[in-house]
């Protein structure tokens, strides 16, 4: 069993590796470090083309896990606010399975359970497809 330092430094280490991951993809995001801080906001946010995209991050070492609402209300409630604000949000798990695989599930208002596995999901590249084809174009003059 992981000491709970254990933990926090491997979910640092996946949220700052998620964040490059999509940074080699060409899609400019961040680490939000607010965890204790009262105030509900997702773990990485990335914005492209007028979307953001809020990511819950887990890093598991086992081969198939179940979360619930629980373990991403944060995310959910994020995401609430953010569109009654009318914000254009996405917001979505992020599970890193042992040996580096990542999927990714999409989290709506109503979603109580997901069940993960690194069969299931989004693969990275297929989310990096779908955020490149999704959101508004905006221009600056």
């Amino acid at each position: 069993m992981l000491s709970i330092t254990s933990r926090k430094k491997r979910g640092f280490h996946s949220e700052r590796e998620l964040v490059e991951k999509f940074r080699e993809l060409g899609l400019w995001g961040l680490r939000v470090p607010a965890s204790g801080v009262g105030t509900p906001i997702p773990d990485v946010l990335i914005f492209h083309n007028g979307v953001i995209y809020g990511f819950e991050v887990k890093s598991t070492t086992k081969t198939s896990v179940v979360y619930y609402l629980k373990d991403f209300d944060n995310l959910v409630d994020w995401y609430k606010h953010m569109e009654t604000e009318n914000f254009n949000v996405s917001a979505w798990l992020a599970v890193r399975f042992k040996g580096g695989t990542w999927r990714f599930y999409k989290i709506y208002l109503d979603t109580v359970k997901v069940e993960c596995s690194p069969n299931a999901g989004l693969a990275l590249v297929d989310l990096s497809r779908e955020i490149r084809e999704k959101g508004r174009k905006f221009f600056i003059r």
